[in-house]
């Protein structure tokens, strides 16, 4: 397996092989992580405004990253009704949950 792996990030360019690693960082860093198996677990898909227990309540940071990982198809979004007002949710992806699970 190594040696495809390796055979692999050779074919990369620098760039290519520079956002891989970023991609990869932000959803395998702890935020990430986190992210991910909250809205794979039971309560999910995650309203913003449930976010301040995340991440010692860092909301601006948990939202931020919210938008990298739905731009990695990692999680889909969508405004909802909720608590008498508008808000946005995410949800986890078919590959979100995927990639939950391998890494566990």
């Amino acid at each position: 397996m190594y040696d495809e792996l390796q055979k692999m990030l050779k074919g990369l360019s620098h760039d290519e092989l520079t956002k891989l690693l970023d991609n990869t960082a932000i959803i395998t860093d702890s935020l990430g992580q986190e992210l991910i198996k909250k809205a794979a677990g039971p309560n999910s898909p995650i309203a913003i405004d449930e976010l301040d227990d995340i991440s010692n309540g860092q909301r601006d940071e948990v939202l931020h990253r919210l938008y990298e990982l739905e731009a990695l198809g990692i999680f889909e979004s969508a405004f909802i009704n909720h608590k008498g007002g508008m808000t946005k949710q995410f949800a986890v992806t078919e590959f979100g949950r995927n990639t939950v699970l391998t890494s566990r």
